[in-house]
């Protein structure tokens, strides 16, 4: 029972990092091209 749980930890922990780097990644992108639109940013 414990075995299967860690497992389960491991992946749901690899998930949530994939989907933090990829939200991460799209907020980075989204932002740096609301700035560029706004002038705000040198290009």
């Amino acid at each position: 029972m414990y075995f299967s749980f860690h497992e389960l930890n491991d992946y749901s922990a690899v998930v949530l990092q994939r989907f933090a780097q990829a939200w991460a990644r799209h907020v980075n992108q989204a932002y740096k091209r609301y700035a560029i639109d706004n002038g705000t940013m040198p290009r």
